[in-house]
């Protein structure tokens, strides 16, 4: 049978590591995936049959072209998602350490 007691002791305990650390972290969730959505397409851009594929698949729309998708993600997790998710991590800190 499966044990929820470490969920009750981590989130719920007066001694618990999420009261102090833990709910804070929680917002950057958000940009591991934006980042990881970035690295991926760094990574497959590297292999050329994958490039190959892309760029027939792209069928020259200037959207779904590498350049454009990269400028895209870019600006969407670097300049949005990833410093709103800090900015909240770094409130939720500071509300639980006072």
């Amino acid at each position: 049978m499966l044990s929820y007691r470490w969920i009750q002791i981590f989130f719920f305990s007066n001694e618990s590591l999420a009261a102090d650390f833990g709910w804070g972290l929680l917002p950057l969730i958000a940009p591991s995936f934006g980042i990881a959505i970035f690295v991926t397409n760094l990574f497959l851009h590297a292999i050329p049959d994958a490039r190959r594929s892309f760029e027939e698949e792209a069928d020259g729309d200037p959207e779904l072209m590498y350049e454009s998708a990269m400028s895209s993600i870019r600006s969407i997790v670097f300049k949005y998602i990833v410093p709103v998710s800090f900015g909240i991590s770094c409130f939720l800190m500071w509300v639980l350490n006072t």
